[in-house]
Order: structure tokens, then C-alpha cells, then sequence
């Protein structure tokens, strides 16, 4: 959701085909990359190493962080159904 910028309180029904589309695909790549590097990698920015090199904090964009690497906004968090979810309000919409 995060790397979509879709608010992550946002149903199924509330997205829009084109919306559920990409959502799917960023999973899909996603997935493939957690494959072949055995690990959750969610970094989409180049860091200018191998992504089998990188540390925690460089492979989980915003896991654990109070703000944005990218934009340096401030990142909500919040339980939801016993999972810690992440949002950048304003741009996750």
C-alpha cells in the first residue's frame, strides 16, 4: 500500500481497477524479489549497492522509521488486527 501510495484503511471495493492493478503487479515484483534474495526487501529507491547487500534499514523503506526516507514526512502508525501498519498521511490516499 505504501509503495502505491494507497491509504491502507482503504477496502477492496473502494479501488479503482487501475489502482487494483498496479497494487498487484508491485506485489508480484515484490514476491519475486523476496524469492530470490530469501528476505522482505521493500526499498524501491537505488542505494547504490547490490539489493543482497543491503542492511535492514536500507531493505524496509519505512519499517520502524518516524519519517520518510524519500520525503522526510512523518509516519503514522497504528495497530490493525494485531499488525503494525504504516501510513505518510496526505499522500497515501
Amino acid at each position: 500500500m505504501f509503495a502505491n501510495r494507497l491509504d491502507p484503511e482503504r477496502t477492496g471495493k473502494q479501488l479503482s481497477r487501475d489502482e487494483f492493478d498496479a497494487l498487484w503487479q508491485t506485489l508480484v515484483d515484490m514476491l519475486h524479489i523476496g524469492v530470490k534474495y530469501n528476505r522482505i526487501i521493500t526499498a524501491d529507491v537505488e542505494v547504490g549497492k547490490p539489493l543482497s547487500r543491503l542492511n535492514r534499514s536500507e531493505r524496509l523503506l519505512c519499517y520502524k522509521q518516524e519519517h520518510c526516507p524519500r520525503c522526510d514526512l512523518a509516519i503514522e502508525s497504528w495497530e490493525l488486527g494485531g499488525r503494525r501498519n504504516v501510513c505518510l498521511p496526505g499522500l497515501q490516499q
